[in-house]
């Protein structure tokens, strides 16, 4: 990403939270010259995440990947950030514990999908993904994580409701039942018709 925008000539800065410096090999990967703020928590430079994220100017786009505690820390600025005219999206590198245990549900029913484009139709059962479903059909569809957090599957829905079981959308978002993350989401009816 900062080899793109260094390429493309817009302005970013890096901001590294790390235990110690041992923990930073992605330095030797940025572009010379970029702006790299390097805080280490064992030399007692702990980043003051709220100080960062309240000095945000409008238009800012804020990435942030890191583990569960700091991204929850981040996600409680979202809305602040976006009344300053900034966006925030969040990386995980792993589903929540409440995900987690929420994606096997010993309550589950099978479902039926139809695929818009080609009118198949695949009967969703316990412990089966629509993803793995949709791939069995032959359907290609880009995924990542498959655990729900990272955005990569994420299909618009055309009618049916969903139960959300992701760590990506905002709740916002899962309201709307516009789109799902086809690896770990389910049905909370009998049928989804999907855009694939």
């Amino acid at each position: 990403m900062a080899h793109d925008l260094q390429t493309k000539g817009e302005p970013f800065r890096v901001v590294l939270a790390i235990r110690s410096i041992d923990d930073a090999p992605l330095l030797q990967l940025l572009p010379l010259g970029c702006d790299v703020e390097v805080h280490v928590s064992s030399d007692g430079d702990r980043l003051d995440l709220a100080g960062l994220l309240s000095g945000v100017a409008p238009g800012t786009a804020v990435y942030a990947c890191g583990p569960r505690s700091m991204l929850a820390e981040a996600a409680s600025w979202s809305f602040a950030l976006q009344r300053a005219g900034a966006s925030l999206q969040l990386e995980h590198f792993e589903a929540s514990e409440d995900t987690v245990a929420a994606q096997h549900s010993d309550s589950d029913r099978p479902f039926r999908v139809t695929f818009a484009r080609s009118g198949d139709h695949v009967t969703i059962e316990p412990g089966t993904t629509i993803l793995a479903a949709a791939r069995r059909a032959g359907k290609v569809v880009e995924s990542s994580c498959e655990e729900g957090y990272c955005g990569t599957c994420e299909t618009r829905i055309l009618s049916g409701t969903p139960d959300h079981r992701d760590d990506f959308l905002t709740p916002e978002e899962r309201d709307s039942n516009e789109t799902m993350m086809i690896c770990v989401s389910r049905c909370s009816g009998g049928e989804l018709v999907l855009d694939l």
